[in-house]
C-alpha cells in the first residue's frame, strides 16, 4: 500500500484529469516519484487597463489542507530558471499569451492556533499578442474614424453627408458590442480600449450633430430664398395714350374705356377707388366734361403705386440678406472642422502615450541622466544594458568564485530569472553585489538571509515585487532599484537602520511612496530618498499595527456577539424545549380527562344496568310470596353498607386528590409522587388497551363531533 499526500490547489476552480502514469519511480534512498498531468482552470486576477498592451501575473499555490509542516514538508523540485528553461522547451505554442517569467518561492503560514502549514507558491508572468486585436479592433475603429474626416467634404446641399454619417455611427455600434465580447467581465480599472472607442463614438456622434445643425441652417436659407420670391410684385401699369385723354362725351364709350383699364390692372384699385370712380361714371353719364375722366384715371395711378410700395420695400430688405444662413453655416462647418481634427489628433495621441509610454519609459538611458548631473558613472555600462541582449550569457553559478574581486561578485548582464541564494550563502566576503540587467521578476524569501550584503544593484531588471522579509538585510547600506516594475515595498523595509542610499526611479510607485522618494540624480538626493522612504515607511507600519490591533478587537468583539448570539440560541432552545414539555403534559392531561369521562360514562351505563336489573328483581319479588324479614336485622346489613360505601368515597376522593397533586402541582418531581405518576400512567394505558374503553372514547368524540 502506497500513501499519497493530500496536495492541493488554492487557487483551483475546475480539474481535468489526464491520463495516469502506471509506474513508480523508487530510488536507492527510498525516495517515490509520481507524476500526474492535471488541466487545471485557477483563478487569476486580470488587470486589463493596457489591454491588449497588458501584462497579467497569476499564482498557483500547492498546500496540503490536513497535514501541517510538521507532518509534511513541502519542497520545490526545481528553482525558478529551471522551471522557466524547461517550460520555454516544453511549450511549443503559446497562443494568445506569451510567456515572460516563472518563478517559485517556498513559504509558510502560521493560524491562529499556532499551527505552521508549507506552501509552494508559483508566480507566472504572461504578456497578450496584440497583433490580432490591432488588426481586427483598433484598426478598422481608427479607420471610420478617417472616413469621419473626410465626410466633411461632403457637400452638405444634399442628404448624402447626413446618411454617411449615420452609417458610420452604427458601424461603431456594432464595434462595441464586439468589444463586450473581448473584455473580461471584472476589473480593477477601466480598460483603455474601451475609452478609445467611446470618445470615438461621441466625437463621431458630436459630428453627427454638427451635420444636422449645418442642414438645418442652409434649409432656412433656401426658405427665405422662395419666401422672397413669392412677395416679389406681380402687378403691371397701365400707360395712358395721348388719344386716350381726350375721348368722346359718350358715357357708354368712355365706361367702356374704364372696365378695359381696370381688367388691364389686375384688380389693383381698391373698394375706394372704385366707389370713386362710379361716382365719375356717373358725373359723366349725366354730362361731366373730359377733365373729370382725366382726374379718375390719374387717381387709380396713385392708388396703385400706394399699394405696391410696402411689398417693394419687403423685397429690397429680404434681397440685402440673401445667402446669410449659407454663411454661418460655412463659417460653423470651418470653425468645428479645425476644432474636430485637433481634438482627435490630442486623444490618439494620449491615449497612445497612455498605452505604450511603459514600453518608452523602458528604453530611457539611465547613463544620459548620470552625464546631465555630472556623475562619474560609465556610460558603457548603462549603454550595455539596453543594447547587449544578444551578448549575454547563462551565467554559471559553479563559476561565482571566479566572478569576487575583492568583495564585489559582478553578476550584471548575465541573463538571470533567479537569483542564486545558495551559492551566494557561500560567499560572505562578498559584500557588494551587482545584479543589473537581468530578467529577475522577483527575489526569492531565501535572498532576505544574505544578511552579509552591503551594498546591491538591482536596477534594469523586471521585478515587481521585494520579498516580506526584506527587512532582515541589516547589513544593506546601499540600494539601486532603479528601473524596475515595482509599485509598493514591503512594510519590513522600514527596519533597514542601516540603509543610507537607495534609487527608486522610473518605478511605477503608488502616489504617496513616490512623492516620499523623489529624485535621485545625485549622491545627495539618493541619501534624501533612502532617509524619506524609511520615514514613510516607519508611518505605514506604524499605520498597519494599528490596524492589525483594531481588527483584532474587532474580531474579538464579532467573538463576544457570536458568543452571545450563541448563548441566546441556547436560551431559546431551552425556552422552545420547556414549551414542547408544557404541551406535552397538557395533551396528557387532555387525554387524562378524556379517559376518566370514558371511565365515568361507563360507570354510569353499569350503574343503569344494575338499577334496571334491580328493578326487575324487585318485579319478580313482588310477584312471589314475601317473605318477612325482622327489621332489627335489615337495618344493620343497611347500616353497614353505607358505611362501606362512604369509607370507599372516602379513599377514591383521597386517591383522585393524590393524583392530582402529584400530575398538576410542583410536588410532581418530589420522589413519593414517583411511583404515583408511573402507576397512574400504567392504569391509564391498561384502560386505554380495553375493548369497552375504546368504544367508550369512540362515542365521546362521535357526540362531540
Amino acid at each position: 500500500m502506497l500513501w499519497k499526500p493530500d496536495l492541493s490547489i488554492y487557487e483551483l476552480t475546475e480539474k481535468e484529469n489526464g491520463p495516469l502514469s502506471p509506474y513508480l519511480y523508487i530510488t536507492h534512498d527510498g525516495k517515490v516519484n509520481m507524476e500526474e498531468n492535471l488541466r487545471l482552470h485557477t483563478i487569476c486576477t486580470m488587470d486589463v487597463h493596457k489591454f491588449p498592451f497588458d501584462i497579467q501575473s497569476c499564482q498557483i499555490t500547492i498546500l496540503s489542507i490536513i497535514h501541517s509542516n510538521s507532518e509534511i514538508k513541502l519542497i520545490a523540485a526545481s528553482n525558478s530558471s529551471e522551471l522557466m528553461q524547461n517550460s520555454r522547451q516544453f511549450l511549443l505554442s503559446q497562443g494568445e499569451w506569451e510567456l515572460l517569467g516563472l518563478t517559485v518561492a517556498m513559504e509558510n503560514v502560521t493560524y491562529f492556533d499556532g499551527t505552521t502549514w508549507d506552501l509552494i507558491k508559483y508566480t507566472i508572468s504572461l504578456r497578450r499578442m496584440p497583433l490580432l486585436y490591432i488588426l481586427n479592433f483598433q484598426l478598422p475603429v481608427m479607420l471610420l474614424l478617417v472616413l469621419d474626416l473626410a465626410s466633411f467634404f461632403i457637400p452638405d446641399t444634399k442628404g448624402e453627408k447626413l446618411s454617411f454619417k449615420v452609417t458610420m455611427l452604427l458601424a461603431i455600434s456594432v464595434l462595441l458590442l464586439m468589444l463586450n465580447d473581448i473584455l473580461p467581465s471584472k476589473s480593477d480599472r477601466s480598460p483603455l480600449m474601451a475609452t478609445y472607442v467611446i470618445f470615438i463614438f461621441a466625437f463621431m456622434l458630436l459630428s453627427l450633430l454638427e451635420t444636422i445643425l449645418v442642414t438645418y441652417l442652409k434649409e432656412l436659407d433656401l426658405a427665405s430664398k422662395e419666401q422672397v420670391s413669392e412677395n416679389r410684385p406681380k402687378s403691371s401699369f397701365h400707360f395712358l395714350k395721348p388719344e386716350e385723354l381726350f375721348t368722346k362725351k359718350n358715357g357708354d364709350s368712355a365706361s367702356d374705356t374704364d372696365k378695359k383699364r381696370k381688367q388691364d390692372s389686375n384688380g389693383c384699385s381698391s373698394s375706394g377707388v372704385n366707389s370713386f370712380s362710379e361716382s365719375v361714371m356717373e358725373l359723366g353719364a349725366a354730362g361731366a366734361t373730359a377733365d373729370l375722366h382725366l382726374l379718375q384715371l390719374i387717381l387709380e395711378q396713385l392708388q396703385a403705386l400706394r399699394q405696391n410700395i410696402p411689398k417693394n420695400a419687403l423685397a429690397l430688405k429680404t434681397q440685402g440678406r440673401e445667402g446669410y444662413w449659407s454663411r454661418v453655416a460655412k463659417r460653423i462647418n470651418a470653425a468645428f472642422f479645425a476644432f474636430y481634427f485637433c481634438s482627435i489628433f490630442l486623444f490618439v495621441l494620449l491615449i497612445s502615450l497612455e498605452w505604450l509610454g511603459y514600453e518608452f519609459r523602458e528604453l530611457s538611458c539611465r547613463g544620459c541622466f548620470r552625464v546631465l548631473i555630472g556623475v562619474s558613472a560609465p556610460l558603457s555600462k548603462a549603454a550595455v544594458c539596453i543594447h547587449s541582449s544578444g551578448r549575454m550569457n547563462k551565467a554559471k553559478t559553479e563559476n561565482l568564485r571566479e566572478k569576487v574581486e575583492g568583495n564585489e561578485l559582478d553578476l550584471s548582464l548575465s541573463n538571470l530569472t533567479d537569483v542564486p541564494v545558495k551559492e551566494l550563502a557561500a560567499l560572505p566576503k562578498a559584500t557588494v553585489l551587482d545584479l543589473s540587467c537581468n530578467n529577475l521578476t522577483t527575489l526569492p524569501p531565501e535572498f532576505c538571509t544574505l544578511t552579509h550584503l552591503v551594498k546591491v544593484d538591482l536596477s534594469k531588471n523586471q521585478l515587481i515585487s521585494l520579498p516580506e522579509e526584506m527587512g532582515r538585510l541589516s547589513s544593506l547600506q546601499h540600494l539601486d532599484l532603479y528601473n524596475n516594475k515595482l509599485t509598493m515595498l514591503p512594510l519590513s523595509f522600514s527596519q533597514l537602520r542601516s540603509l543610507r542610499w537607495l534609487d527608486l526611479k522610473d518605478n511605477p510607485l503608488e502616489p504617496s511612496l513616490a512623492k516620499a522618494a523623489g529624485d535621485c540624480l545625485d549622491e545627495k538626493q539618493c541619501k534624501q530618498c533612502a532617509a524619506r522612504v524609511l520615514q514613510h515607511m516607519k508611518v505605514l507600519q506604524e499605520e498597519a499595527d494599528k490596524e492589525r490591533e483594531r481588527r483584532l478587537l474587532r474580531e474579538k468583539e464579532l467573538e463576544k456577539k457570536r458568543e452571545a448570539k450563541q448563548r441566546e440560541k441556547e436560551a431559546k432552545e431551552r425556552e422552545a424545549q420547556k414549551k414542547k414539555k408544557a404541551e406535552e403534559k397538557e395533551r396528557k392531561r387532555k387525554e387524562y380527562q378524556a379517559q376518566m369521562a370514558a371511565l365515568a360514562a361507563q360507570e354510569q351505563q353499569k350503574k343503569k344496568k344494575e338499577e334496571k336489573k334491580k328493578k326487575a328483581s324487585q318485579n319478580q319479588d313482588k310477584k312471589k310470596p314475601s317473605v318477612s324479614v325482622p327489621p332489627a336485622k335489615r337495618s344493620l346489613c343497611s347500616r353497614l353498607f353505607s358505611w362501606i360505601l362512604r369509607l370507599l368515597l372516602l379513599l377514591i376522593v383521597g386517591a383522585a386528590g393524590v393524583i392530582t397533586v402529584c400530575q398538576v402541582t410542583e410536588l410532581r418531581k418530589e420522589p413519593f409522587c414517583t411511583p404515583i405518576n408511573l402507576y397512574v400512567h400504567d392504569t391509564v394505558s391498561w384502560a386505554q388497551g380495553l375493548e369497552v374503553v375504546q368504544q367508550v372514547i369512540q362515542k365521546i368524540s362521535d357526540l362531540q363531533a
